[in-house]
């Protein structure tokens, strides 16, 4: 595989940086993969709570819009 670099490059210098940036590059993404990895389970449980008090919130304004519409159909209704 060296030769077709030495070969696609020209030198074997530039052949050698091709593959150093290449690794370089890989074992970044690597460690940015790995802090994801870490932090995912923080954050899925972290929002759970929040999940459940938003749609508890939810419910609760769904009851007073509720409320709210009989209300008004019940003054409808009297006149």
């Amino acid at each position: 595989m060296q030769t077709r670099l030495i070969d696609i490059f020209g030198d074997q210098a530039a052949a050698a940086s091709f593959i150093g940036m290449s690794a370089l590059f890989i074992f970044f993404c690597m460690v940015v993969l790995l802090i994801i990895w870490i932090a995912l389970p923080f954050s899925i449980f972290g929002l759970k709570s929040l999940l459940k008090q938003a749609v508890s919130e939810q419910k609760k304004t769904n009851e007073l819009l509720q409320a709210l519409l009989k209300k008004e159909r019940d003054k409808e209704e009297r006149p």
